[in-house]
């Protein structure tokens, strides 16, 4: 009967583990949602700009799972259509800023099960051609993008990309009768 129980418990662990997803950690830029501007915590992943405006982004990392005490990774803005102006948040430990490749070291570790502002920058838009990309990538200097634990264990991170001045697809109302009535 020990046996059984042992195998029992075994397959549970086996099958809780497996159904857990991994999930990488990634960072990237968001930008101020219109609905409440100024929380960041409450964003979007693409902008339309306007010529000669200048505004903010967020720098954010996620997934990460671990008390997070540093990060390295730098922002490519798409010069010169949208310019870096200054960073106006980082931690008080910086090496660099994210539009030249950025470390960063904050005293209290920041808790990674939750997303984390590693950064918020203000930009101005020169341009904006359709589906212009800014995307986080690694820090030049180092060729790292990525963050360290509490233990000072490096882990990498997937730098994503974002769009300022998002394409829009045309549509057109419809029923979902109308749907249906294309595949009789």
């Amino acid at each position: 009967m020990k046996k059984v129980f042992a195998a029992l418990a075994l397959l549970l662990i086996l099958v809780a583990g497996g159904a857990s997803a991994q999930v990488n950690p990634y960072f990237q830029v968001f930008f101020p949602h219109p609905d409440n501007p100024g929380d960041p915590y409450f964003w979007q992943a693409h902008v339309n700009c306007t010529p000669g405006q200048m505004d903010s982004l967020y720098v954010v990392g996620k997934n990460m799972n671990a008390w997070v005490i540093g990060a390295e990774y730098q922002v490519l803005y798409p010069s010169p259509n949208i310019m870096w102006m200054a960073d106006i948040y980082t931690p008080t430990t910086t090496i660099g800023n994210t539009a030249i490749g950025i470390s960063e070291v904050w005293q209290t570790p920041l808790n990674g099960w939750a997303p984390v502002l590693l950064a918020s920058a203000l930009y101005m838009c020169n341009d904006c051609p359709p589906d212009t990309p800014i995307l986080v990538g690694p820090n030049p200097n180092t060729g790292f993008i990525g963050y360290s634990d509490i233990n000072t264990t490096l882990y990498p991170a997937i730098g994503m990309v974002s769009t300022f001045c998002p394409l829009t697809v045309p549509t057109e109302d419809t029923t979902w009768g109308q749907v249906k009535a294309l595949f009789e």
